[in-house]
């Protein structure tokens, strides 16, 4: 094998592992395909990780994300094979071996960019829709900064 032109592949799904040699220049979609055909999943179903050189769980998604998987493989890519279907959470549970459920109280749809709101049940009465500020952000009560007075 030409360490400048092939890298080594493992890819476990479950305690199941296959390994090939994957060429260089070879795209995401390839390594994709080739590791759906291995293991006789249809290639959309597919999601490949692995723990990066911090100890993190990284999901690869694009012909960068498997360049800088093979920058920093040192020789031996070793991947695991997660259902795509159940996403980034399911990527980093299956490094770590356990599978974590939101609680049920938790709404995983809502988009994390927006605010959070209290609802009606569990607001105070009369604060409705209000967006939640911690105490941390809210604004200081007019009283206490009156008493602290002006400094110059």
């Amino acid at each position: 094998m030409d360490a400048s032109t092939e890298t080594v592949v493992k890819v476990r799904r479950g305690a199941e592992m296959r390994r090939f040699v994957l060429a260089a220049g070879a795209t995401w979609a390839s390594a994709r395909d080739h590791v759906a055909a291995l293991f006789g999943v249809p290639a959309p179903d597919v999601a490949l990780v692995y723990v990066d050189d911090e100890g993190d769980t990284v999901t690869m998604r694009s012909d960068s994300d498997l360049s800088e998987a093979l920058r920093l493989c040192g020789g031996v890519l070793r991947l695991d094979l997660v259902p795509a279907a159940e996403g980034d959470m399911a990527a980093a549970d299956a490094m770590a071996g356990a599978r974590v459920d939101p609680p049920a109280d938790v709404d995983m749809t809502a988009d994390p960019a927006e605010p959070v709101r209290e609802s009606a049940t569990t607001a105070a009465p009369g604060v409705g829709d209000k967006i939640a500020e911690s105490p941390a952000t809210a604004p200081a009560p007019a009283a206490s900064a009156a008493a602290g007075g002006a400094s110059g």
